[in-house]
């Protein structure tokens, strides 16, 4: 768990220098924590013990929870348009369909190894399969939901702008 709250720590922080924007890079990370809380939550109900292979597999499958929100994320923040509405129908027009198409592929994989007799390579379907459903979902319907309700408008968030606007205020202000 500490790993975990270790790596979307420097998650967030890459994700706001990248970006640039705290209010979007918060809406992801809150977005793949709910992906991974799941994940987690899976191995519990399944009655797994955390042992190697759900080690091994929660590392793995951090790296694929952020795949689907970024892409959107980025597609949301790299639109020229200024509304909410404007940018999350943008980036669904442009990330959508092919966030669901790496989804059936990759859960075409994912079918293969729930069929497998190894336990260990079974788990890892299980929690692949658990992995890409709850993405998807995420990524398609609980962000997008955050987006057009509270996401970023224009440069709202961004913290270049408000880096700039402190510096401005502070040293080129006439102060009368």
């Amino acid at each position: 768990v500490q790993g975990c709250l270790l790596s979307c720590g420097i998650c967030y922080v890459v994700l706001v220098m990248m970006t640039g924007n705290f209010l979007l890079s918060t809406y992801a990370i809150v977005s793949i924590g709910s992906i991974i809380f799941t994940i987690m939550a899976t191995i519990r109900f399944m009655g797994w013990d955390f042992g190697f292979v759900q080690c091994t597999c929660i590392i793995v499958f951090i790296g694929i929870s952020f795949d689907y929100v970024v892409h959107i994320s980025h597609q949301y923040l790299s639109s020229n348009l200024n509304t909410r509405r404007e940018r999350m129908d943008h980036a669904y027009t442009i990330m959508g369909e092919t966030i669901f198409a790496g989804a059936l592929t990759t859960s075409f994989s994912g079918i293969g190894l729930l069929l497998c007799q190894t336990d260990a390579l079974n788990k890892f379907g299980v929690l692949l399969m658990t992995t890409v459903i709850s993405s998807m979902f995420v990524a398609l319907l609980f962000l997008p939901a955050f987006m057009y309700s509270i996401g970023p408008e224009e440069d709202q968030g961004s913290i270049w702008n408000t880096c700039l606007r402190c510096i401005y205020e502070r040293f080129c202000f006439d102060e009368k």
